[in-house]
């Protein structure tokens, strides 16, 4: 049995994805500005809570197209570059975060790696086959 990813799935990983770290904001603002930031950088519950609602709209609007039972293939070859693209300015953001003091550098640099990694199967995928 040969395990392949494909287009679909790709979305599927990024909205699962999204819509964790979505949830978290959104359902626990002060654990998740815990978690991620450095007890000095300042922080706002609603912001926290409107950055899980646009989260998990980005999430919803993968998933819808990740299960649509026939979505038409140019669709979703340009939103896995849209996401590509945001994934990777999202690891860079972390990144930046975590260098200059806001973000804790622990859990900032795994973070990272992980969004760097949905970034590279997203962009992998948005291009594939358009040679």
């Amino acid at each position: 049995m040969k395990f392949e990813l494909d287009d679909r799935t790709v979305l599927k990983i990024g909205s699962v994805a999204a819509a964790g770290f979505g949830i978290h904001s959104l359902a626990a603002p002060s654990h998740f500005q815990d978690t991620y930031l450095e007890a000095s950088t300042p922080r706002s519950a609603v912001g926290t809570q409107w950055f899980g609602h646009g989260l998990l709209s980005c999430a919803a609007a993968n998933w819808t197209v990740a299960i649509t039972d026939e979505p038409a293939p140019k669709t979703v070859k340009n939103l896995l570059k849209t996401n590509g693209i945001m994934w990777t300015i999202s690891a860079g953001q972390t990144l930046y975060n975590a260098e200059n003091g806001l973000q804790k550098k622990d859990v900032a640099y795994t973070c990272a790696a992980g969004q760097a990694a949905i970034a590279a199967l997203s962009l992998w995928r948005g291009y594939a086959d358009e040679e």
